[in-house]
């Protein structure tokens, strides 16, 4: 469990404490940049010390991100294809989120609502959010963190424990987030190919974009709409993914 333990501190200290400290020290040296710039450096410093933290852990360990190769599987594209559905499934199903009290969009200091949605809506905030970001972080939780967790204390714990800590990391949506990346780390562990948990990941960061760049979500009427197509995509993609003799839930 010691181990559990260190490696959640180290991922939490790379995720905030570090970018956040070297961050301070530019602006002492640089004096105040721009919020925009300021969001930017921090999120690619976060996660230039990720894929560091990756690999390190990938080498000591000597894990493996793909032990079968894609096609190993009989029906893999039926399989990709139901992962993709659970992603974008669960990203519309999320609408319902923007009817809950307690949920609200949190604008960083610096920013106002317009500038924030520009902000997200350029060329490099795209491809980070929709493909970077989600290779990155999919390397990182299922690839690694997942199977040292399921090495260290067992199987359920370990797909539990790691869906957790994905969920902790991204607020007040963390108990939607845990179950979907339930899911996501079991499909990782059933196929033993990361893309399968990539395809999931970046589904949802697509549809998350693409909802609000159309402005979907500033609609109530188009976010229940969004919400009830969500869930029946979504529960589309699990019954393919899970009806599967190949991926029987065991």
């Amino acid at each position: 469990m010691r181990r559990v333990i260190n490696i959640v501190l180290n991922t939490l200290c790379i995720f905030y404490i570090i970018p956040y400290l070297v961050l301070q020290i530019v602006r002492l040296l640089f004096g105040n940049i721009s919020v925009e710039a300021n969001l930017l450096c921090n999120t690619l410093m976060s996660y230039i010390l990720i894929i560091i933290w990756t690999t390190y852990l990938k080498m000591k360990n000597s894990i493996k991100f793909n032990e079968l190769p894609l096609f190993y599987l009989s029906r893999f594209k039926l399989i990709l294809f139901g992962s993709g559905l659970v992603g974008i499934g669960y990203s519309m199903a999320l609408s319902i989120l923007y009817f809950c009290p307690f949920f609200d969009v949190v604008i960083p200091n610096g920013f106002t609502y317009e500038s924030y949605q520009r902000f997200y809506s350029s060329f490099i905030m795209l491809c980070l959010t929709v493909i970077i970001i989600p290779v990155i972080e999919e390397l990182l939780f299922r690839g690694v963190i997942q199977n040292l967790f399921i090495k260290y204390i067992g199987l359920q714990k370990g797909l539990i424990l790691t869906a957790i800590f994905f969920g902790i990391l991204h607020g007040k949506s963390m108990l939607f987030i845990f179950l979907v990346f339930y899911f996501t780390g079991w499909l990782y562990f059933k196929t033993k190919n990361i893309i399968y948990a990539i395809c999931v990941h970046i589904c949802i960061n697509l549809t998350n974009v693409t909802l609000g760049l159309l402005g979907l979500l500033d609609n109530k009427i188009y976010a229940i709409y969004l919400c009830l197509l969500g869930i029946i995509l979504l529960f589309i993609g699990l019954i393919i993914c899970l009806i599967d003799k190949e991926l029987k839930y065991k």
